[in-house]
């Protein structure tokens, strides 16, 4: 993975965000996994943290969302459910912005979890609420799209 992280901070430092987003998102060989993914299974949050962060105001909308998760879910395994709720409200934006209801969903499924976590019952039910219409949504849309 040391080669990945190199090649990545090398196409940052020259941005070139769309190739260092490549590296961030492809299939590290051997592990048929992205890169990014690998950080997060093997415990590498800081270094998650640190490219995630590096990448999510200069990459494509899509990126960004998956950068948010991956910050979200790295501070949430840190201990700090501050963080991780300020990465998944981000999630919620740009997700709404480009029309995205999956993600839509996945961050505020994730913001329930994280208010649950921290003892906010109310607002933990209120996003899980929010996560139940997202996916009634979706589903009516794919028995539509299968008429």
């Amino acid at each position: 993975m040391r080669g990945y992280l190199e090649a990545f901070n090398h196409y940052c430092e020259v941005e070139d965000w769309e190739r260092a987003s490549e590296i961030y998102t492809a299939q590290v060989e051997f592990i048929n996994q992205p890169l990014r993914l690998q950080l997060f299974m093997w415990g590498n949050y800081q270094t998650l943290i640190q490219i995630s962060a590096r990448l999510s105001n200069k990459a494509v909308l899509s990126t960004r969302i998956k950068c948010f998760l991956d910050l979200g879910n790295s501070y949430s395994c840190l201990g700090n459910q501050n963080m991780a709720i300020d990465n998944y409200q981000r999630i919620l934006t740009v997700a709404r912005e480009i029309g995205d209801r999956q993600s839509e969903g996945i961050a505020l499924g994730s913001l329930g979890i994280t208010y649950n976590s921290l003892g906010q019952y109310k607002q933990a039910i209120a996003q899980q609420n929010r996560l139940l219409s997202v996916v009634e949504r979706l589903a009516i849309a794919r028995v539509k799209a299968m008429r």
